[in-house]
């Protein structure tokens, strides 16, 4: 199952051939992230503290300014203190866009990378790709 956002795209998403600019899917994705854990978490200020490791992301076509975006987020999967998160952005049926992000969990004393916490395993079950 996918956790959807509807985005519109801004006139200044675009560059001077009417395309979304490639600068802006990654803002997106952040966006899809802070709306999904928001859904999951409440308040959104019970999800423990995550670092971006490493961010996968694949252009597969154009998207353009004039009709609004679909961005579907869910968990690829687990790691002893990460979390895998898979992203599409759809324009008209068509999947232009794929992300991948691996976040890492961080205790917020120490700020060294600590176990997914089972809340965390619980929330994000019914988004988990099988």
């Amino acid at each position: 199952m996918f956790f959807e956002l509807e985005i519109r795209p801004r006139v200044c998403d675009t560059d001077m051939l009417g395309h979304i600019n490639n600068t802006v899917p990654p803002v997106w994705l952040e966006e899809g992230r802070t709306y999904f854990f928001k859904h999951i978490f409440q308040p959104p200020t019970s999800m423990p503290p995550l670092l971006i490791r490493h961010i996968e992301m694949d252009f597969k076509a154009e998207l353009f300014q004039h009709s609004e975006v679909l961005l579907q987020t869910s968990i690829k999967g687990f790691g002893n203190t990460s979390v895998k998160m898979h992203q599409e952005i759809h324009q008209n049926g068509r999947c232009c866009f794929i992300g991948t992000s691996t976040l890492v969990f961080v205790d917020p004393e120490t700020r060294k990378p600590c176990p997914v916490p089972d809340s965390v395993k619980t929330g994000f079950a019914p988004y988990l790709l099988v």
